[in-house]
């Protein structure tokens, strides 16, 4: 159980899509954050249950002329979330 009596589930998400490349030809390194934080031991400091991890669609630097920005229709559809779910900054 986290802070106020809430539960924590940690979900890794990983990835790159909707980023600028850092050089051509290149990815954003964002996509090892998850696997880095749990290295360290997020799980455990935050008291958290382990949720597992989303699969990301692939990357791709070019902007999507439907969506103007990169990978925008992937966006929606890998990180639209569902009723009840909270997400807090």
């Amino acid at each position: 159980m986290g802070k106020e009596g809430r539960s924590i589930v940690e979900v890794d998400a990983p990835t790159n899509i909707g980023l600028s490349p850092p050089v051509l030809g290149g990815k954003p390194g964002v996509y090892g954050l998850a696997s880095a934080l749990r290295a360290k031991g997020i799980l455990s400091r935050l008291g958290a249950t382990d949720g597992g991890a989303v699969t990301s669609p692939p990357y791709s630097p070019e902007i999507d002329p439907s969506t103007g920005v990169r990978n925008g229709k992937a966006l929606r559809s890998s990180f639209v979330l569902g009723e009840g779910t909270a997400v807090s900054s």
